[in-house]
């Protein structure tokens, strides 16, 4: 356990070098919540970086042995007492032992829009127990990735995806995590829309990159727009996430009856009910438009897709529906061209899922006393 201590510290300081390095005051506070079974330990709420990196230096080994461990409670406090859209890395060796608090984590990642990223160090020698698929339902709700740091016996193999980038993409940042003794077939290409791969000089220059044994991160600033390929290798078993900053945005909302307004729509639509999804775009600049708006599932895979009609009163605002959601928890998307005809697409950060609401509820005892009053009125003989 020592030795998965030492790689939680080093963890924490490469995170913290990696943020240091885009911008200043990127993140407003440092939170810290031990976690071990029965007790959480002493919670840091802090907004010096170098107060949060000594007090991490001091957290020491206790016990040890225990598999698994109450991760879930820990991750709930941290979305209690963090900001909204707040990044949360768990570092652990164990499975979680309350994977029963999955549907109440996943309801505050909804609320919080946070995204969660896990270190995992040990599995309690069982990756297919609920207790460490919860991690991936998790990661993969809050758009977050699982870091394996230690031996997995899956397959890999060589990958080629398709990205499309726009004029007013700013940044691509593309995050491949593998297994550690996959280091010398682990890897990460990229292809420009010219055709042309791209110089790992260009982008190893670049604030934030990382080059680690089962860990890579490309940042490329003001990408080519068109079409990228990106190629992934690996032995064992990886996961690829991809982000990217730009102008073009969007924000979305349910409701039973169009809304004239993104504002007055609700953030999550209700089960068994005909919804409509609307989207207001943002930094979108005729003629471009929204073509298509989608649900996709944690894979990708595509639940619901319908064409998106403009408003007629709002040139910013599209719709799709009505339609029954899905059950499960869903990610939006929204594709289009921008006022150049180059394609892109928007994913939400966070995955949703519906809300059931109940009718209103009258409780009344089986037998009630009523009493009666009866008045009378004599008139004039």
């Amino acid at each position: 356990m020592f030795d998965d201590l030492v790689q939680v510290r080093e963890g924490a300081k490469k995170i913290f070098q990696t943020v240091m390095q885009q911008r200043e005051k990127l993140i407003y506070n440092y939170i810290m919540v031990p976690f071990h079974d029965p007790y959480l330990g002493e919670i840091i709420n802090t907004t010096d970086a170098a107060y949060f990196m000594r007090q991490l230096g001091k957290v020491y080994v206790h016990g040890g042995g225990d598999c698994p461990e109450k991760t879930l409670t820990g991750i709930q406090k941290a979305l209690e007492i963090s900001l909204p859209s707040s990044f949360i890395y768990v570092f652990t060796d164990a499975r979680s032992k309350d994977y029963d608090l999955e549907d109440t984590v996943l309801n505050m990642i909804q609320e919080k829009q946070s995204s969660v990223v896990f270190v995992m160090t040990g599995d309690c020698g069982n990756r297919t127990h609920p207790g460490f698929r919860v991690y991936e339902k998790i990661a993969a709700a809050s758009f977050g990735q699982v870091h394996m740091l230690y031996e997995v016996r899956e397959r890999g193999g060589t990958v080629i995806r398709n990205i499309s980038v726009d004029k007013h993409m700013t940044e691509l940042t593309l995050s491949l995590s593998g297994d550690k003794d996959d280091e010398d077939i682990l890897d990460i290409t990229l292809k420009d829309p010219s055709g042309r791969f791209t110089d790992k000089n260009i982008y190893s220059r670049e604030g934030g990159t990382i080059d680690l044994k089962n860990v890579k991160l490309i940042r490329l600033k003001d990408p080519q727009p068109g079409t990228w390929q990106v190629i992934t290798n690996s032995r064992l078993k990886h996961t690829i996430r991809i982000f990217g900053h730009g102008t073009i945005d969007f924000k979305y909302g349910f409701g039973t009856r169009l809304l004239d307004r993104i504002e007055l729509a609700h953030p999550r639509p209700i089960s068994n009910q005909n919804s409509y999804l609307m989207v207001n775009m943002t930094g979108l600049i005729p003629p471009g438009t929204a073509n298509e708006i989608a649900l996709l599932d944690y894979y990708g895979n595509i639940i619901y897709s319908d064409e998106a009609t403009i408003y007629r009163s709002n040139q910013h605002m599209y719709f799709i529906g009505p339609f029954v959601p899905p059950k499960g928890l869903f990610f939006v998307q929204v594709k289009g061209f921008d006022e150049d005809k180059y394609a892109y697409q928007r994913i939400a950060a966070t995955a949703i899922g519906s809300v059931t609401v109940g009718g209103p509820r009258a409780y009344m005892n089986p037998t009630t006393t009523a009493f009666i009053a009866m008045v009378a009125f004599q008139g004039n003989p």
